[in-house]
């Protein structure tokens, strides 16, 4: 297998919208894992599926865009997370499932998965968590399923904890800042008497598509 040290620039010809640090930081956690199938949803260019492929694993890649996937030799489904997965017959080594307590698919997918499972913690309350200490008993059979757990920060690590005790990973959410610091022209479809909403996303037309066809 190829060894980290290998892997420390960014994959060229792909899009990488991760911070450097949270990509490469992902690398790391698969590197200690064994080398298995596993399914990558959402792929968009396929970056991660690319570099997971080149480490051993044996990589299926999904996105609801597939045409925009770009690593040779994997293969990239069309999945929408909110309909049935095209996988009747698939079986996977590695389930990576964000925020693993939300019911129900994926509080289903924690608890059931025969799979080595890993769950991502988004969330963060400064008061109480009143579904978290309604649903607990029922909920920590989900959480104790899981074999590792990572959280995008220490306060939501913190929040998770006081309910699920456990050992997490933080790993923060990352966005590459100086891409975005250079000035730029002010976009003709912002109005000067209305609101502007600002769409953070996936950065390509797609999104900027998805976004106009809902305007109202």
């Amino acid at each position: 297998f190829l060894q980290m040290r290998n892997l420390r620039k960014k994959p060229e010809g792909f899009q990488v919208i991760a911070h450097e640090k949270t990509f490469f930081k992902i690398l790391d956690i698969f590197e200690e894992l064994p080398r298995g199938k596993l399914l990558d949803i959402a792929a968009g260019e396929g970056a991660l599926s690319h570099c997971l492929r080149e480490m051993g694993f044996e990589v299926v890649a999904g996105d609801i865009d597939p045409q925009f996937f770009k690593a040779s030799g994997i293969q990239c489904l069309d999945i929408d997370m909110n309909r049935p997965f095209p996988l009747e017959d698939e079986s996977f080594d590695i389930v990576h499932v964000h925020e693993p307590l939300m019911p129900m698919f994926a509080l289903t997918a924690s608890r059931f998965s025969p799979s080595t499972t890993i769950g991502t913690f988004h969330a963060y309350n400064e008061g109480r968590g009143r579904g978290y200490m309604f649903w607990k008993k029922v909920l920590n059979r989900g959480a104790i399923r899981l074999n590792g757990r990572i959280a995008v920060s220490e306060p939501a690590k913190a929040f998770a904890n006081r309910y699920f005790a456990g050992e997490y990973r933080v790993i923060p959410n990352g966005l590459d800042i100086d891409r975005f610091t250079a000035k730029a022209p002010r976009p003709s479809v912002m109005k000067e008497d209305a609101t502007n909403l600002l769409f953070v996303g996936r950065v390509n037309a797609v999104s900027y598509t998805h976004l106009r066809a809902h305007e109202t």
